[in-house]
């Protein structure tokens, strides 16, 4: 099987920094561009994209990144552009046991991609990301297409495998990077999740704003 999706031409992208910020929604990458005191934004494929300074390094953010689908063309399309080092922010839904709490921050351990896309490509499903927030608690992440849904059965299965955060993009990610040895660390916002098997929207609860600026900055450093 094949292990991309596209074959990007270099001279329709503008070149990255080796370092590369992921944003699945364009309101994070906004908000980055902010922080960052970013340049210009700039069409990158379907998605935007700015370039900055980062600790010293030529960077470049990428946002408008939604599914696993769009997800892992423009990891493509970065590697194609000069990508070689890369983080992400998204935001998640809790699954994990116990009580949680919107704006919870929590960096990506282990993951899974149950979406079909990684496996489409021949690519390991499983991936193992880096950590380098050591004041932030790791967890795993299930990616899938369609986070709704679940039994009672099925989330207590996702407890048994030690899953606690679900979304669509952050798995997909990771699976893809390690195939091609980059490395990638991520952090994720809790947003949503479940309570009584009943599917809680939290995206604009004022703690969710909150837990996505304490992200942002880590994700600055």
């Amino acid at each position: 099987m094949k292990s991309s999706l596209i074959q990007p031409d270099p001279k329709l992208l503008p070149s990255l920094g080796k370092r590369v910020f992921l944003f699945p929604q364009l309101g994070e990458l906004f908000s980055f561009r902010e922080l960052a005191q970013g340049g210009k934004l700039l069409p990158f494929g379907p998605c935007k994209c700015f370039h900055f300074t980062h600790q010293g390094h030529q960077a470049s953010a990428i946002g408008g990144l939604l599914g696993a689908g769009l997800m892992l063309m423009g990891l493509e399309q970065a590697l194609t552009a000069g990508g070689r080092e890369f983080f992400a922010l998204g935001q998640v839904g809790w699954i994990g046991q116990g009580d949680w709490s919107p704006g919870q921050v929590f960096a990506l351990a282990k993951s899974h991609d149950a979406t079909g896309s990684l496996a489409s490509l021949g690519v390991n499903p499983d991936a193992q990301s880096a950590h380098p927030w050591p004041q932030t608690k790791a967890k795993h992440l299930l990616s899938v297409a369609q986070p709704f849904g679940f039994s009672a059965k099925l989330l207590e299965q996702f407890h048994q495998q030690g899953f606690s955060l679900l979304d669509m993009e952050l798995a997909p990610a990771a699976g893809f990077l390690a195939h091609h040895q980059l490395p990638f660390s991520a952090l994720a916002v809790v947003s949503e999740g479940f309570k009584d098997l009943e599917w809680l929207d939290q995206r604009s609860n004022p703690k969710t704003a909150h837990g996505l600026e304490q992200a942002l900055r880590l994700l600055l450093g």
